[in-house]
C-alpha cells in the first residue's frame, strides 16, 4: 500500500502529502564539504592561531550559525566554554575572531569575571537602576546614532558598547570574552541564563540591549587541575576522548543544568606542542617586523632572523613551563628591546638589513648594509607617498559618493561612507581633503538633526582649515563658520553661534584673498539671520574684502 496522503483543496484541516514520486530523481548532496566561505575562513583560523585543531572545528562551526540566514534569532549567536590551561590560545581566539570579523584585533568587548562574585557588581554590566547613583536616562535615537563609537562607562553591556565593540566594522557580529568564566559568582550566572535563553535583557534604565548578533566565548581553567593530575589526557598531545568525558562530569557538577543546556560546546583547549611554540614564534618575529615596517613606512631596514636564532629563542621559551607566555616575555627581552636599542644608537638605518645569528649561546645582531647608515627620518617613501596618493584619492571619491547619498536624503550611508574616509586619512592625512571630509560629516548629522554633532565636525572642520591657511583649493572659511552657527542655533545655542560668527568675520579677513562670493554670501545670510542688526558691519566687511591685493 502506497504512503499517501489525500488533500481536498480549500478543506480547513487538510494535511500536505508526504507521498514522494516514484519518478523523481533523488541526488544525495554534499553539506559536509567546505564552502569556498567556510575553506577561507579556515584558511585565516590556520594561519592565525596555532595548534588546537579542535579549536579549529568548533570555529567553523561558530563560524556557519553566524552566516546562517536561518538561525534562531531569539539566542545569541554561539555560546562556547573554553576550558583549559593559562596561556593555550583562549584569549587568542576572541582576538584571531576579531581580526577576522572587523579587521582590528581589538574589536571585541572583554570581562573579566573574577570582578563579578558578588551581589551588586552586576550592576556594572547593566548600569545603575532610576534613583541609584550613576544611573544614566536611555539614550534617543539620536543619541545613539552620535555616540554609536563611544564607550559608555555606565553600562558595560549596553547597546552603545555592542556597536562600538565593532571599532567601526559593518559586520554586525559582536564578540563577547567571559574570561575566568569559572569564577564568576551566582548573579552573574543568572543574569548570563537571561541573555542564553532570549538574547534580550533590559539595563538598569529600562532600555532592552538586543544579544542575537552576539558571540559569548568564556575561557576558564575549569578542571584542568584534576585531568593534569590524572593520565596524559592533557599535556603536550591533543585532548583524548576520555578527558572530554571527565571533564564533562566537571562541568556538571559545577554548573546545574540550566547553565550547561545553555552551551552550544565546550571545547577543551590542550597544552600547544613544541612545534606549536615555534609556529608562535615565528607570527611574534613576522610581527616585529611588522611594527618595524609601520613606524617607518618603506624607510626602514628589514629585520632577518637565522634559523638558529629562532631554535635559541625558542629553548628559551621551552626552558619553564613551556608556554606562550614564556614566548612572550622572550621575544620583548632577547629580540624587540636589542632592535630598538640598535634603532636608537642609530648603528641601523633604512636600507639595511638586520641579521640576528647565534654565538656562543647568545644571540648576535648585524648590520648588513654598505656606506654610512641612513638615518630614519622618511626619505625613502616612494611607497608611502602612493599609499597617501591612492588614500586620499580614495577619500575624494568618498566626499563625492557621500554628496549623493546626502542629495538622495541617505544620511546614514554618507555618515558611514565619509566615516571610513576619515580613517584612510589618518595615517596619511591630506588637510585639504580632510576639510571637505569633515565638512560633510557635519552636514550629514545637520541633515540627520543630530545638531551637537554636526556643530563638533564642522569646528574639526575649521580647526583643520586655519592650519592650511591661505589656499584656494581648501573649502571656504566662510562657509564652514556658517555650517557651524547654523548647527548650533538648531541645537537652542543662539548665543554661542553668535559667538562662533565673530569668530569667522575675524578668521575671513586674514584668509580674504581665498574666499568665493558664494561663500561670503552664505556667511553673510546666516549672520544676518542670526543678528540683523549687524547688516552695517557686514557691508564694511564685503567692501574691505574687495580691497585689491597689497
Amino acid at each position: 500500500m502506497k504512503n499517501e496522503t489525500t488533500v481536498t483543496p480549500g478543506t480547513a484541516g487538510a494535511v500536505v502529502s508526504n507521498a514522494i514520486s516514484p519518478t523523481a530523481t533523488r541526488t544525495r548532496l554534499d553539506v559536509s564539504t567546505p564552502s569556498n566561505d567556510d575553506a577561507a575562513f579556515l584558511a585565516f583560523m590556520n594561519a592565525n592561531l596555532i595548534g588546537q585543531p579542535q579549536a579549529k572545528k568548533m570555529l567553523l562551526r561558530l563560524h556557519r550559525a553566524a552566516k546562517n540566514k536561518f538561525r534562531d534569532r531569539t539566542r545569541p549567536i554561539y555560546k562556547v566554554l573554553m576550558p583549559g590551561v593559562s596561556h593555550t590560545g583562549k584569549t587568542e581566539t576572541a582576538i584571531v575572531l576579531a581580526l577576522y570579523y572587523h579587521d582590528n584585533p581589538d574589536a571585541f568587548i572583554r570581562i573579566n569575571c573574577a570582578n563579578y562574585k558578588n551581589k551588586g557588581d552586576i550592576t556594572r554590566l547593566l548600569g545603575a537602576s532610576a534613583s541609584w547613583v550613576g544611573y544614566e536616562k536611555p539614550p534617543t535615537d539620536e543619541e545613539l546614532l552620535a555616540n554609536k563609537d563611544k564607550f559608555d562607562p555606565s553600562a558595560l553591556l549596553s547597546a552603545q558598547n555592542l556597536s562600538a565593540a565593532r571599532k567601526g566594522s559593518k559586520c554586525p557580529y559582536t564578540i563577547i570574552l567571559l574570561d575566568e568564566f569559572e569564577k564568576a559568582g551566582p548573579e552573574f550566572e543568572q543574569f548570563l541564563l537571561a541573555i542564553f535563553s532570549a538574547a534580550k535583557e533590559r539595563m538598569g534604565n529600562n532600555q532592552e540591549v538586543d544579544f542575537s548578533n552576539c558571540i559569548f566565548l568564556m575561557p576558564c581553567n575549569l578542571g584542568m587541575e584534576e585531568l593534569t593530575q590524572r593520565a596524559n589526557s592533557i599535556g603536550f598531545v591533543k585532548p583524548q576522548v576520555n578527558a572530554v568525558e571527565e571533564l564533562g562530569d566537571i562541568v556538571t557538577k559545577r554548573y546545574p543544568p540550566e547553565v550547561t543546556n545553555r552551551f552550544d560546546e565546550v571545547c577543551i583547549y590542550g597544552k600547544l606542542s613544541a612545534d606549536d611554540i615555534a609556529a608562535v614564534l615565528d607570527l611574534a618575529i613576522e610581527k616585529v617586523d611588522r611594527n618595524i615596517a609601520k613606524a617607518y613606512g618603506t624607510s626602514t631596514f628589514k629585520l632577518v632572523v637565522e634559523t638558529e636564532a629562532r631554535k635559541h629563542l625558542l629553548k628559551l621559551c621551552l626552558n619553564n613551563r613551556g608556554d606562550v607566555a614564556d614566548l612572550k616575555r622572550v621575544v620583548p627581552r632577547e629580540l624587540t628591546d636589542p632592535v630598538s636599542v640598535a634603532v636608537e644608537k642609530r648603528i641601523v638605518g633604512a636600507d639595511d638589513q638586520l641579521l640576528v645569528s647565534v654565538e656562543n649561546g647568545e644571540l648576535c645582531f648585524d648590520r648588513i648594509g654598505d656606506g654610512e647608515v641612513i638615518a630614519l627620518d622618511g626619505s625613502l617613501l616612494p611607497k608611502a607617498k602612493k599609499d597617501e596618493v591612492e588614500r586620499n584619492s580614495a577619500a575624494i571619491g568618498a566626499c563625492l559618493e557621500a554628496k549623493k547619498h546626502i542629495g538622495a536624503g541617505n544620511n546614514r550611508s554618507a555618515q558611514l561612507v565619509l566615516e571610513n574616509a576619515l580613517e584612510l586619512l589618518e595615517e596619511h592625512a591630506d588637510d585639504i581633503t580632510k576639510v571637505s571630509v569633515l565638512n560633510l560629516l557635519g552636514l550629514a548629522f545637520y541633515k540627520s538633526k543630530v545638531f551637537d554633532t554636526a556643530a563638533q565636525y564642522f569646528a574639526r572642520a575649521i580647526s583643520v582649515r586655519l592650519e592650511i591657511g591661505e589656499s584656494a583649493l581648501a573649502s571656504d572659511v566662510s562657509t564652514l563658520y556658517g555650517n557651524r552657527a547654523l548647527a548650533l542655533k538648531h541645537d537652542f545655542k543662539r548665543a554661542q553661534a553668535k559667538e562662533v560668527m565673530e569668530e569667522g568675520m575675524r578668521a575671513i579677513r586674514i584668509h580674504r584673498h581665498t574666499e568665493s562670493a558664494d561663500g561670503i554670501r552664505y556667511f553673510c545670510e546666516t549672520y544676518l539671520e542670526l543678528d540683523s542688526s549687524k547688516g552695517l558691519e557686514l557691508v564694511t566687511l564685503v567692501l574691505k574684502l574687495k580691497e585689491p591685493r597689497n
